[in-house]
C-alpha cells in the first residue's frame, strides 16, 4: 500500500513539473469527484461482498461490472465537453471494475493480492502517463489523463469478460443499501469535497497545492488505520482492541514528522503555500490517527448509524468552513480539516468507549 503511495507522489511530481499546479488542481478535482461517485454506487457492494452468500456475491459482482461499463461509456461521452466531469466519471467506472476484480480476493481474506492488483494498476497507469509526459513536446492534461486511465479500461474489459454484465436491483435491502451508500458518500465528501470546493471558489492552483498537502497527511495517518485493522480478529473474538492511549505517543511522533517536513518545504520555498498548509495538517494527522482506531471499532460494533451521522455532520461543517476561509486558500482548507476532525473525534471517542464496554457482536448493519 505504501509503495503505491510513493508511486502516487512520483506521478504528482511528474504532472506538476511537466504541466502546472493549476493543471494538477483540475486533475485532483476530477479524482475527488470520482471518489464520491464510487462511494455512492459501489460501497454497498463492497461491504456486502464479504458477508453475503456465494450466489448473492456472484450476482452482485455482475451488477458491479454493468455499472462500470455504463460509467466508462458515459465518461468518454462527457470528456469532450468537460474535463473534470468526464474524467471523474471515467475513473469511477474503472475503480468499480477494479473493485469487482479484487472482490474475490477480499472475500477470501487474501489482502496481499488486493494490494498487488492496486499496485499493478497504478504502475501501468503511471508508466503510460509518464511516457507521454516525457516524449511529448507540448504535453497537455487531457491526453496525459487518458494515458493514465488506459489501465482502467483494461480492468473494465476484464471484469465484463470474466463476470458478465447484469443490471439488477439494489445490493441487499433498501435500508442496508441506502445506509452504506450514504455513509460512503459522506465519507468521500469529507475526504475529497474540500478539494472540489476549493477549486471552485479559490482556483485550480489552491486546489492543487491543498491536494498535495492532504495526500501526504492522509498517507501518514493511514499508518494507524493499518494498526487498527490488525486488531480486527481480536475484537471479533471478544477482545478490547487497541486502546486510544496506546496510540497517542506514536501519533504525536508521526504528526511531528509531518510538521518537520512542512518546515523544510516552507524553508526551501517549494510550491508556496504548501509548507504552511502541511504544517497545519500535521495536527490533522494526529487527530485522524485516533479517529482511524475509533472507526474500525465502531464498524465492528455495528455502530453504522453513529458513524454515518457523525460523518455527515462533519462533512457539512468542513465544507462550510472551507467556503468561509476560501480567501486564504489551501491554508484555510487545512484549518477547516483540523477543526472538523476535532469535531468528529468529540463524537467518536465517547462512542468508542461505550463500544469497548459492550458485548462483542459479528459484522453487520444495525
Amino acid at each position: 500500500m505504501y509503495l503505491g503511495r510513493v508511486l502516487g507522489l512520483l506521478w504528482t511530481a511528474m504532472l506538476v513539473s511537466a504541466l502546472t499546479v493549476g493543471d494538477y488542481g483540475q486533475y485532483a478535482m476530477a479524482f475527488s469527484a470520482s471518489g464520491i461517485v464510487v462511494g455512492l454506487i459501489d460501497n454497498a457492494f463492497l461491504v456486502r461482498s464479504i458477508r453475503v452468500s456465494d450466489r448473492a456475491f456472484e450476482r452482485e459482482r455482475r451488477t458491479r461490472s454493468g455499472f462500470a461499463l455504463v460509467l466508462t461509456v458515459l465518461g468518454f461521452a462527457c470528456f469532450q465537453f468537460n474535463y473534470v466531469l468526464g474524467f471523474s466519471i471515467l475513473i469511477a467506472g474503472g475503480e468499480i471494475a477494479l473493485n469487482a476484480l479484487k472482490s474475490g480476493y477480499l472475500r477470501g481474506g487474501r489482502i496481499q493480492r488486493v494490494m498487488q492488483l492496486d499496485l499493478v494498476r497504478q504502475g501501468v497507469s503511471i508508466a503510460a502517463g509518464g511516457t507521454y509526459l516525457l516524449v511529448a513536446s507540448s504535453p497537455n492534461m487531457e491526453f496525459a489523463s487518458l494515458c493514465y486511465g488506459a489501465a482502467y479500461l483494461v480492468a473494465v474489459g476484464l471484469a465484463c469478460f470474466r463476470y458478465g454484465v447484469r443490471f439488477g436491483g439494489l445490493p441487499g435491502r433498501v435500508r442496508e443499501s441506502t445506509l452504506l451508500s450514504f455513509g460512503a458518500v459522506a465519507g468521500a465528501g469529507y475526504a475529497q469535497g474540500d478539494v472540489l470546493l476549493l477549486g471552485v471558489v479559490a482556483g485550480d492552483n489552491a486546489a492543487g497545492v491543498y491536494s498535495i498537502a492532504s495526500m501526504v497527511a492522509w498517507a501518514a495517518a493511514g499508518l494507524f488505520l493499518n494498526h487498527a485493522n490488525s486488531y480486527v480478529a481480536e475484537i471479533r473474538s471478544g477482545g478490547s482492541g487497541a486502546s486510544l492511549k496506546s496510540i497517542l505517543l506514536p501519533a504525536a511522533l508521526v504528526a511531528a514528522s509531518v510538521a518537520g517536513l512542512s518546515l523544510v518545504i516552507w524553508f526551501l520555498d517549494v510550491m508556496n503555500p504548501l509548507g504552511p498548509s502541511l504544517l497545519v495538517l500535521s495536527a490533522f494527522v494526529f487527530l485522524r490517527a485516533i479517529n482511524h482506531v475509533c472507526t474500525v471499532m465502531l464498524t465492528l460494533a455495528k455502530r453504522d448509524v453513529t458513524r454515518t451521522s457523525a460523518t455527515v455532520v462533519t462533512a457539512l461543517f468542513d465544507i462550510g468552513l472551507v467556503f468561509l476561509l476560501a480567501d486564504i486558500g489551501s491554508v484555510g482548507a487545512a484549518v477547516a480539516a483540523v477543526v472538523s476532525e476535532l469535531l468528529l473525534l468529540s463524537v467518536y471517542a465517547p462512542a468508542y468507549k461505550k463500544s469497548v464496554k459492550a458485548p462483542r457482536v459479528s459484522l453487520g448493519v444495525s
